[in-house]
């Protein structure tokens, strides 16, 4: 069927964490088969601020996760969970995927549950080395999960494959040399950077402790600061201390040029969900991690043992740290001689040597050609 046209519905919601390598794995497919159409499908997607809606297709499915721990939540998500399951049948009966690609979380169930009723192939994508409720319920029937922690595959029922994560465009891991990232940031070439972020999210806790950090650190040590506050409120706040501490900045709410921000940082304060570590890992830049404390069972707190057992970061529970404990630890870590800071710089590297991963782009390629033979 020389002239058939793919389809692809990518079942992908909620944060950051999922619609990012969503997005990324959709352009990466565009480029290389224009020819295959895609469609996002996913519990509010029209009201995410995540999701590209001027690139892509989409359709808005209705769900609620059970788990919320409210007995009244949990009986209204069933309904719920039903209508966004009849509306994704609906979907798939009008659409006639040739594959569904699920990335988790409730804002993808119902999507997964039609796929899986109306028997049509689909495989799923897991970030985190503690694989989610959802990836966890439909591995069995998947005909592949990809991972990004080799560890993960221990959850899960069916074939695993491990894969980078993929990445959208505008967050491109280009390897800009350190004093041309920071020149294009505005920063001093030659100074000590310290990142501050909390994924895509922000994170309250890490900028509230940041306030109390910079005056010591300022006192301690000459430094440069990169934060990515997830508010502009935070941001201007920020702005406003590092100026009258002298301290040289580069401040926002939010970037999309990360490769530029990863560049210039001698080290990152930080959460630890699964598109961070990878980045950690890809630009080589030691760590603290302090793992969201309300993640799904508990997957940044895994993710940061993890990357603390490679040895490329330290972590801290979220109500153990102090300011005069963080403090501590970046003065051990950012002098640009620290041993400490070597030492974890190199153990990343070793483990980077050591990994094979796969492409889930080909892969995705390469399952549709298996099973549809494409032109």
């Amino acid at each position: 069927m020389p002239n058939r046209t793919y389809k692809v519905i990518f079942a992908a919601g909620g944060t950051g964490g999922h619609l990012f390598p969503a997005q990324g794995l959709a352009e990466q497919i565009q480029k290389n088969k224009p020819e295959i159409e895609l469609l996002f499908a996913g519990a509010k997607l029209s009201d995410n601020v995540h999701f590209d809606k001027t690139k892509f297709s989409f359709y808005d499915i209705t769900s609620m996760t059970p788990f919320s721990g409210n007995i009244f939540k949990a009986f209204k998500s069933i309904g719920l969970l039903l209508l966004g399951i009849f509306e994704s049948l609906s979907l798939l009966s009008e659409k006639k995927p040739d594959l569904v690609i699920g990335f988790g979380s409730f804002h993808a169930f119902p999507v997964l549950c039609a796929a899986a009723i109306k028997k049509i192939p689909f495989i799923l994508f897991e970030s985190n080395s503690i694989p989610g409720k959802v990836i966890k319920l439909f591995s069995k029937k998947a005909i592949v999960t990809a991972i990004y922690f080799e560890e993960a595959k221990h959850y899960l029922k069916g074939k695993t494959v491990e894969v980078e994560i993929p990445i959208k465009s505008f967050q491109s891991r280009s390897l800009v040399p350190q004093e041309d990232a920071r020149h294009l940031l505005g920063l001093d070439p030659k100074l000590p950077t310290l990142l501050v972020f909390g994924g895509s999210q922000g994170a309250k806790q890490i900028n509230k402790y940041l306030i109390e950090l910079l005056p010591i650190l300022k006192r301690e040590t000459p430094f440069q600061l990169i934060h990515l506050t997830g508010s502009e409120e935070i941001a201007s706040d920020v702005r406003i201390i590092c100026a009258a501490l002298k301290i040289p900045c580069y401040v926002k709410k939010f970037e999309t040029r990360m490769d530029l921000v990863w560049n210039s940082a001698d080290i990152a304060l930080c959460r630890s969900g699964a598109m961070t570590l990878s980045e950690i890992f890809y630009y080589g830049v030691p760590a603290i991690l302090i793992p969201y404390p309300f993640a799904a069972d508990q997957h940044q707190l895994k993710n940061a043992q993890f990357l603390q057992e490679v040895g490329g970061a330290v972590h801290f529970p979220e109500n153990s740290i102090s300011a005069a404990l963080l403090s501590e630890k970046i003065l051990r870590l950012i002098p640009l001689d620290s041993p400490e800071r070597l030492k974890m710089k190199n153990a990343i590297k070793a483990f980077k040597s050591q990994q094979k991963k796969e492409d889930l782009g080909s892969l995705i390629i390469k399952i549709l050609e298996h099973v549809y033979k494409l032109p």
